[in-house]
C-alpha cells in the first residue's frame, strides 16, 4: 500500500489507492478512453490501442457501476506518463496498467477436449484446453512456429515442425555430456545419500518408464528433499 500511495501522491500516475472497489463511475467512459490512449509502454500500448480500435469500452455494469462504489472507485492509471519510478514502483504500476487494459477484453475462447482411456476395468480421464480465440492467440505466448488456428490445425502444425530434419551442431553432443557431468557433480555434492536413493529408484524403473523431476509425494523424506532433482 505504501508503494501505491507513492505512485498516487508523488508520481500521480494512479488514482486514489486506498479502496477495495473494483468498479468505475458510470460517467468515466471518456476518461478511460483518454487514459488508454496515453499508455506509453510499447508492449502495453498496442493492447490499449486494440481496446480503442475495437470499441470495447462500453457502458457495462460489469465495469461502470455507481452502485458498487462507496467513497472511491477502482485503482486505475491516471493518464500521467510515469517518470523516475524505481524497479519495485515500476512493477506495481505495470500490474495496475495490465489489469486496467485486460478488463475491457472479451472473455477468451477455448476448445475443451476430454479423453477417456480404458485399461481393462479402469477408466482414466484426461482433459485438455486449447485457446482458439484469434484475438488472444500470441498475447501470452508468441507463436514461434505459427500456431494460429483451432486445436486440430495447431497440433498438425506442431507435428509438421517436429518432423523437420534436425541440424545439430557437431559439438552439441560434447556440450550435453559436459553439462550432464556438471549437474551430476553438483547434485552429488548437494544431496549425497538422497541421490543414491534416487539412482536406486531409477534403476528399478523399466526401460520404457519415465521418472519426472517433480516428485512431491516421494520427495519428502526425513533429512532432506530430492523431489526437485533433474533426472533422465
Amino acid at each position: 500500500m505504501q508503494l501505491a500511495q507513492q505512485l498516487y501522491e508523488k508520481f500521480k500516475v494512479i488514482t486514489y489507492p486506498r479502496t477495495d472497489s473494483r468498479y468505475l463511475p458510470e460517467d468515466y467512459i471518456a476518461t478511460v478512453k483518454s487514459t488508454l490512449g496515453k499508455i506509453s509502454d510499447p508492449t502495453l500500448a498496442k493492447h490499449a490501442r486494440t481496446v480503442l480500435d475495437k470499441q470495447w469500452v462500453k457502458p457495462t455494469k460489469r465495469i461502470f457501476n455507481n452502485a458498487k462504489i462507496s467513497d472511491h472507485f477502482a485503482i486505475v492509471p491516471s493518464g500521467q506518463i510515469p517518470h523516475g519510478l524505481d524497479e519495485v514502483q515500476e512493477k506495481i504500476y505495470d500490474m495496475i496498467v495490465r489489469r486496467f487494459i485486460s478488463v475491457f477484453f472479451p472473455a477468451a475462447q477455448f476448445e475443451i477436449t476430454a479423453r477417456i482411456t480404458r485399461i481393462e476395468k479402469d477408466a482414466l480421464k484426461t482433459d485438455g484446453k486449447v485457446i482458439i480465440d484469434p484475438a488472444e492467440l500470441g498475447l501470452r505466448y508468441p507463436a514461434a512456429i505459427g500456431l494460429e488456428a483451432d486445436a486440430g490445425v495447431a497440433i498438425e502444425a506442431l507435428l509438421a515442425a517436429l518432423a523437420e530434419p534436425r541440424h545439430d551442431r557437431p559439438d552439441q553432443e560434447a556440450e550435453i555430456k559436459d553439462a550432464r557431468a556438471a549437474i551430476a557433480a553438483s547434485a552429488r555434492a548437494g544431496y549425497g545419500a538422497d541421490l543414491d536413493l534416487l539412482q536406486a529408484v531409477r534403476a528399478a524403473i523399466p526401460a520404457p518408464g519415465l521418472l519426472v523431476s517433480d516428485l512431491p509425494a516421494l520427495g519428502a523424506r526425513e533429512g532432506g528433499w530430492w523431489g526437485g532433482l533433474v533426472a533422465e
